[in-house]
């Protein structure tokens, strides 16, 4: 699947799945979909994003699977406490 940067960022999801995510990805490309990224909104333009790119594959393991372990830990500490006071459990 050949896609420009604007369509890999604004396609749908069905056909995202389609993406090999196994194909090395030119780093001129990673930068024209950052740029492209940096014009989307945000809430009272904040504009406080923070992009991490990782090449190495053992890296991005390592850093997903401390994600995942983050992640897991907030939600299990705070989202009851959120769903409560939201009365949307």
């Amino acid at each position: 699947m050949n896609l420009s940067p604007d369509e890999v960022l604004t396609t749908t999801r069905a056909v995202r799945k389609r993406l090999d995510y196994d194909r090395p990805v030119d780093p001129e490309l990673i930068k024209q979909c950052l740029t492209i990224a940096l014009q989307a909104p945000s809430g009272s333009n904040r504009q406080g994003w923070q992009f991490v790119v990782i090449g190495d594959p053992d890296v991005r393991a390592r850093v997903s699977a401390l994600y995942r372990e983050s992640f897991a830990a907030a939600r299990r500490s705070t989202w009851p406490t959120r769903c409560t006071a939201l009365r949307t459990c």
